[in-house]
C-alpha cells in the first residue's frame, strides 16, 4: 500500500520577498564595511608598529580578523540570496497554482451557468416560434367572429417582424441587424392592445344590444 505524503506548503511570497530583501540590506552593509577596513588598517599600522600604540594594535588586530572573515561572510551571504531567490520563486509557483485552482473552482457554477442560459435561450426562442404559430389561428378567429379584417395579416407580419427586431436589437446579437429608427421599433404586448383596443370599441355597440335584449 503506497503512502501519501503531504507536501509541505511553502512559505508566503511576502515572507519570502522580506527574507530576501533583510539579505541583501545585510550584504549592503556588509560590503560598505570592507570598503572602510582597509583604510582603518592604513589609519592603525604606523601607530601600532612605530609607536607601540596599544589602541592601534587592538584595532589592526581587530581590522585582520574582519579582513580574514570578509570574503568567507560574503559569500555565505550571495549563497543565502541566491536561496532566497529560489524560495520567492517556488513561493510565486505556489500561490499561482493555488488562484488558479480557486478560479476553477469558481469557473464551475459560471460553466453551469452558462450552460443553462443555453437552454433557457432554445426554450424562448421555441416559446416565441410556438406563439408566433399560434398567431395566424387567433388572428382568422378574430376576423371571423369580429366581423372585420383588422388587423390584416400584412399588419401582423409587419409590424410584428418590427417587434422581434426590436427585440434582437436589445441583445448581443444587434450588429448582425440592420438599426431601426425610434419611430419604427414596436413591442407586442403595446401593438396588440392597441390593436384591441379599436376591435373593443366597434363591438361596444353590438354587446350592448345584448344586455338590452337579455334585460
Amino acid at each position: 500500500m503506497k503512502v501519501k505524503i503531504a507536501k509541505a506548503k511553502p512559505e508566503s511570497v511576502a515572507d519570502c520577498e522580506g527574507a530576501l530583501g533583510a539579505l541583501e540590506e545585510k550584504r549592503a552593509e556588509l560590503v560598505q564595511r570592507g570598503e572602510k577596513l582597509p583604510e582603518e588598517r592604513r589609519n592603525a599600522s604606523y601607530d601600532a608598529h612605530v609607536e607601540n600604540s596599544l589602541q592601534a594594535r587592538r584595532t589592526l588586530n581587530r581590522v585582520a580578523a574582519e579582513i580574514a572573515t570578509y570574503a568567507t561572510e560574503l559569500a555565505s551571504l550571495d549563497d543565502a540570496i541566491t536561496a532566497a531567490k529560489n524560495k520567492v520563486l517556488i513561493a510565486q509557483a505556489f500561490e499561482a497554482d493555488q488562484a488558479k485552482r480557486a478560479k476553477a473552482k469558481e469557473s464551475v457554477a459560471v460553466i453551469a451557468a452558462f450552460k443553462k442560459a443555453g437552454h433557457d435561450l432554445d426554450a424562448a426562442l421555441r416559446q416565441i416560434a410556438k406563439q408566433g404559430e399560434a398567431l395566424n389561428g387567433l388572428l382568422s378567429q378574430l376576423h371571423a367572429t369580429t366581423g372585420s379584417n383588422f388587423p390584416s395579416h400584412d399588419q401582423l407580419d409587419t409590424l410584428g417582424y418590427a417587434a422581434v427586431m426590436t427585440a434582437l436589437l436589445r441583445t448581443p446579437w444587434a450588429r448582425q441587424f440592420r438599426p431601426m429608427q425610434p419611430s419604427q421599433r414596436r413591442e407586442f404586448g403595446p401593438l396588440f392592445a392597441g390593436w384591441a383596443e379599436v376591435l373593443e370599441n366597434r363591438i361596444k355597440p353590438l354587446l350592448a344590444d345584448v344586455e338590452d335584449e337579455a334585460a
